[in-house]
């Protein structure tokens, strides 16, 4: 906001010092035909200009500890934020839809360090896939308000209390046992990675399990 203001300001200050023969001599008429014209260019190039500077996509992740039934489950909820700014909505700038949306994680042991697995796919479940009950490997992720797809990362049951990282179509499901782990997540969007850490504890019973801090 402030760039676009400044930028403005600029334009209108330099402008004035024109008409005042700061730059010296004033343009004849077919110099200001050139003139007029390149301030056409560039105010119809604008809202690309806008656009790439502001419209870019913007992954927002909240992680969650969800309570389903009789199921404790650590979750990351994913948002693509739309633009919420009036004036940039009112020059057209919109928030790109992401195109490709993969995450992989890696999981180690939070005191020693000790890797249980280098990496391990994630299935991504989304509301644009309500019958895919495992989600999907990989998803688009257009813009919106409301939670536009989750990570199922832990899953623990009070009848068994085991926690259980999900089966991802490719690796089985595996059981964790009490403890402090570090998930290292790498989310590629449009394949662009960002990595992200995050700690959890498991405990003897389900409802230990919970996120800790990054």
């Amino acid at each position: 906001m402030w760039l676009l203001i400044s930028l403005v300001a600029s334009a209108l200050l330099c402008l004035f010092l024109a008409f005042w023969g700061f730059f010296g001599r004033f343009p004849d008429e077919w110099e200001w035909v050139a003139v007029v014209l390149s301030a056409v260019g560039l105010v119809m190039s604008s809202p690309t200009v806008f656009q790439m500077l502001w419209g870019r996509t913007n992954l927002s992740l909240r992680f969650d500890k969800e309570t389903n039934d009789t199921r404790r489950l650590l979750t990351v909820s994913l948002e693509n934020i739309p633009v919420k700014h009036h004036v940039l909505k009112k020059l057209g700038v919109r928030r790109d839809t992401i195109e490709s949306l993969e995450v992989s994680m890696r999981l180690a042991e939070a005191g020693s360090g000790q890797i249980i697995f280098a990496s391990r796919g994630i299935r991504i479940h989304s509301s644009d896939h309500p019958s895919e009950k495992n989600g999907l490997p990989r998803i688009a992720l257009p813009p919106t308000f409301s939670v536009g797809a989750v990570l199922l990362v832990v899953v623990s049951d009070v009848s068994d209390n085991k926690a259980i990282i999900p089966a991802n179509g490719k690796d089985p499901e595996m059981v964790l046992r009490p403890g402090y782990y570090t998930a290292t997540l790498a989310v590629l969007i449009d394949g662009e990675p960002k990595i992200i850490n995050r700690k959890f504890s498991v405990g003897s019973k389900a409802d230990d399990l919970t996120w800790t801090s990054q």
